[in-house]
């Protein structure tokens, strides 16, 4: 077994292993609105519910998060070609309150349920909407709904002596005017970080240097940016090919940086012949990817092509008496839109 039938096996073997199905997911949370990260794709956050489209069927490492309530650090599942739907109760912290009468000793209630007498001092209470209702029983019921902060404690005060209800409500809520502002900031981001992923199909075309005179051009096609069919020409050197290569990408949103490798093969018409000869190269090589959307990108790359010399030996020559050189690498640039 030759030296370039082992390295092709060696790169169908790891393209094999990179070009995994994908699946979808689906995240809701009771509340909405929770803030939703993957470990994998730091720069990826979305609010639920939220749908993960075209995601490799592997497990994922999930974090939900909102202000006042617990973190949930969990394990979800994409499965091949098909939607997983997920959904997470999220649960309160707890915030605290101090809560004062005139004259003291009046039942609290929080919530419909009965929790001690006035005056109560750092009673945990959850974070949210709570309904704190004081019963006197000189003087009646007197109820009221708080929205509770994790940082704040909410601080209320019923003086059952004083008619007036505008003056009786002496309590204090805590400020949420900071939380409300920040909310409304979060809201306003995208939910996804532009740029993120690389569509289901995509199309491309790109021009380079392949080691002769004339600009060579490729054009082709692409599965999901991890397997490529393309075609090549150069019409000043009267030089074609075709070629297929897979690549690694790693997605940092709005761009990208990638491996590749494939195999080409280069048709060319010797000197003094009227018949094309065919060199087949392994090729390995790199590039970069600027991603405004994952509909569209503008990229450049580089490869290095590599043949064996033993059993090309005579292509090889043909090609040098032609061309004056044998040029292992070739630099790219193109652009590619998605669908």
């Amino acid at each position: 077994m030759n030296k370039l039938t082992l390295v092709t096996i060696l790169i169908l073997f790891t393209l094999n292993s990179f070009c995994q199905e994908k699946g979808n997911f689906f995240i809701s949370t009771e509340p909405s609105s929770a803030n939703i990260e993957l470990s994998e794709f730091p720069d990826v956050r979305k609010k639920s519910p939220a749908t993960f489209n075209d995601y490799k069927a592997i497990r994922y490492l999930l974090k939900i998060s909102k202000r006042n309530y617990q973190t949930i650090d969990t394990i979800v599942e994409c499965l091949s070609n098909k939607t997983v739907n997920y959904h997470f109760q999220m649960t309160p912290k707890t915030g605290s309150a101090n809560i004062y009468s005139s004259p003291t000793g009046a039942e609290v209630y929080i919530n419909q349920q009965k929790v001690g007498y006035t005056p109560m001092v750092d009673f945990p209470i959850s974070c949210g909407s709570n309904v704190i209702t004081l019963v006197s029983s000189e003087y009646g019921t007197w109820q009221q709904t708080y929205v509770v902060d994790e940082e704040k404690p909410v601080i209320v005060t019923k003086d059952f002596t004083r008619a007036d209800d505008l003056n009786n409500m002496a309590y204090s809520i805590p400020q949420i005017s900071s939380y409300e502002s920040e909310t409304a900031q979060l809201s306003d981001e995208s939910d996804e970080t532009p740029g993120g992923g690389f569509g289901s199909v995509g199309f491309y075309t790109m021009i380079g240097t392949t080691g002769f005179e004339g600009a060579t051009y490729r054009y082709g096609a692409d599965l999901f940016n991890y397997l490529r069919l393309w075609g090549e020409s150069n019409k000043k050197s009267d030089v074609s090919g075709i070629g297929f290569e897979g690549i690694l990408p790693m997605d940092l949103g709005g761009a990208a940086l990638f491996l590749k490798g494939g195999v080409v093969s280069r048709s060319f018409v010797p000197e003094d012949s009227f018949s094309k000869t065919s060199i087949n190269f392994v090729t390995l090589g790199a590039g970069v990817s600027i991603k405004p959307s994952k509909h569209f990108q503008i990229f450049g790359e580089f490869e290095f092509g590599f043949v064996d010399d033993e059993e090309n030996e005579e292509t090889i020559e043909l090609w040098e008496q032609k061309y004056n050189s044998f040029s292992a690498g070739s630099a790219w640039v193109g652009i590619r839109v998605a669908f």
